[in-house]
């Protein structure tokens, strides 16, 4: 059931009433009834999966709990400091014991569903270098709607209840709304448990600002996705579906349109479920802050799908630099060297495995992976070459506090920015290496070339211009921290009235629509 359809929005209108009407001890339930019917719109045969990671995280949430009773019960007696502690090591082992069977259980789960045919793939082609004759044939093995990022949320909420952070969750119910609700269970964001776990459970009263607020952050979703992301969309496949047909400056700016496609197709689908949350009284995790407007891609990066990021730094990075070997290899090279030089190299390693790992989440490609590589590099370098930098605008006297100065460093992010793109969108290396080839040595257009046809008329583009301007400059009051709603809210009201009519006008009448009234499918959908 995709956000844009009608069928979607009968469906919240249902909820909402539902959820308002029913006494709040039992809200919770609704929820949980309405997201399930929900992720059964994708099909019974995916459901089996999202269960199954509901069943295991539930129960080693149980087995953490039964350790943590009996190791309180132990110490309640009377035994030696020794006898204890030998007591305390033997469960702490069966805890990291059922902590590895269930991460290991899920994110196996993930990993055949998703990299199997890709591993036997790569396989076979480097049989075929000795044997050319060999053959593997495909698993063609389903992949459920939104499992990377439930398995995700599955992963954390175990590390987290191992750690000690969260309290483990005994009712399999209220742990099942948690993974499964209905907002973020296909494309994020990939919330924490201790963080929703109240607003899900309590149920939240009637707001009449709060509903306000949650709808018409839906409608600027709506609009990013079905004015700007899906008209660009058009564009965007005609000239990537035969890059050969085009010149350099045209595949150029078909980068330019994908970015904004993807932003607006990605932050529309953030923006539809943090409303929809907003107007139930349950605030999501932010995914998004003017990422395009960052001055470099550390600062990118902290600013583009933020909770997918937060995930990797807290449940890979910082197990890694924290790790045995790590801390031998730190120890090692802070007596050789020093101890800036061995937090230097050790973060460099942690990176270099959580962006391997994410071009891989993105998808089972070696594109996508050249993708994550890529951006590993790019922030290595720039932790290495910081105190250069630093120096160089020392000495040449830069202020970084002017405009024209962080205006550059816009700029310069989104000109390596487009160029992971072109990784991103393209269908494998070849045709990356094919677009990189023409817009280094065929940018122009030749004099005697025929009209190029774009996929758009030139209103749609004009269309999509617009729109991509809207959000430049909400982008731009979010960035200088203008609070949108209460600007909003200070107008007259008649005015306030316009712009909502417009809004909806602008998504009614300019929004691309498909057959049954279906907008096409959002981008994450497929990570």
């Amino acid at each position: 059931m995709l956000f844009t359809s009608f069928r979607f929005l009968v469906f919240l209108l249902a909820l909402f009433a539902g959820y308002f009407l029913l006494p709040k001890r039992v809200r919770w339930m609704w929820l949980l009834l309405g997201s399930a019917f929900f992720y059964l719109c994708t099909g019974l045969k995916y459901c089996l999966f999202l269960l199954a990671s509901i069943l295991s995280a539930w129960a080693f949430g149980l087995a953490c709990g039964r350790l943590d009773r009996r190791a309180e019960a132990y110490d309640a007696e009377e035994h030696s400091r020794e006898e204890k502690r030998a007591f305390r090591a033997a469960l702490d082992k069966k805890r990291r014991l059922a902590a590895a069977l269930v991460i290991v259980f899920n994110l196996g789960v993930l990993a055949v569903l998703k990299y199997a045919d890709f591993v036997l793939a790569n396989v076979a082609a480097a049989v075929r270098l000795f044997v050319p004759s060999f053959q593997i044939p495909s698993l063609g093995l389903l992949l459920p709607l939104g499992i990377s990022f439930y398995t995700f949320m599955a992963v954390g909420y175990c590390v987290d209840v191992y750690r000690g952070v969260t309290e483990a969750e005994r009712n399999p119910f209220k742990l099942a709304l948690f993974l499964s609700f209905f907002p973020h269970i296909t494309q994020g964001p990939i919330d924490r448990y201790d963080a929703l776990a109240s607003q899900l459970f309590e149920g939240r009263g009637f707001d009449f600002d709060r509903v306000q607020r949650g709808l018409c952050r839906m409608l600027w979703g709506f609009f990013q996705k079905l004015v700007v992301a899906d008209r660009l969309a058009i564009l965007v496949d005609h000239v990537f579906d035969a890059p050969g047909s085009f010149s350099g400056l045209y595949l150029a700016f078909a980068v330019v349109c994908y970015a904004v496609q993807i932003y607006a197709d990605f932050a529309g689908y953030m923006d539809i479920a943090l409303g929809a949350g907003r107007v139930l009284g349950i605030e999501l995790a932010e995914n998004f802050d003017a990422p395009y407007l960052s001055s470099g891609i550390p600062e990118y990066w902290r600013r583009w799908h933020i909770t997918l990021g937060a995930w990797f730094r807290d449940y890979l990075f910082y197990p890694i630099q924290r790790s045995a070997p790590m801390k031998k290899l730190s120890r090692v090279l802070q007596k050789r060297r020093s101890r800036a030089f061995a937090s230097l190299v050790t973060t460099s390693a942690a990176l270099a495995v959580v962006w391997f790992a994410t071009g891989l989440w993105h998808g089972a490609s070696w594109h996508y992976i050249a993708w994550g590589v890529y951006y590993g590099v790019l922030i290595i370098l720039s932790t290495w070459t910081k105190p250069l930098a630093d120096r160089a605008v020392r000495k040449l006297r830069i202020d970084r506090e002017t405009s024209g100065w962080r205006m550059f460093c816009v700029l310069r992010t989104f000109a390596l920015v487009l160029v992971g793109y072109v990784l991103f969108r393209a269908a494998n290396m070849a045709q990356a290496a094919e677009i990189f080839g023409r817009i280094v040595t065929r940018f122009l257009p030749s004099n005697n070339a025929p009209g190029v046809s774009l996929g758009l008329d030139m209103a749609d583009l004009k269309a999509a211009l617009l729109g991509t301007a809207v959000i430049f400059i909400a982008d731009m009051l979010k960035l200088h921290k203008v609070d949108a709603w209460k600007l909003f809210r200070g107008l007259p009201l008649v005015i306030r009235w316009a712009v909502l009519y417009a809004a909806i006008a602008a998504v009614l009448v300019y929004g691309v629509y498909g057959p049954d009234y279906n907008a096409a499918s959002f981008i994450y959908f497929r990570f």
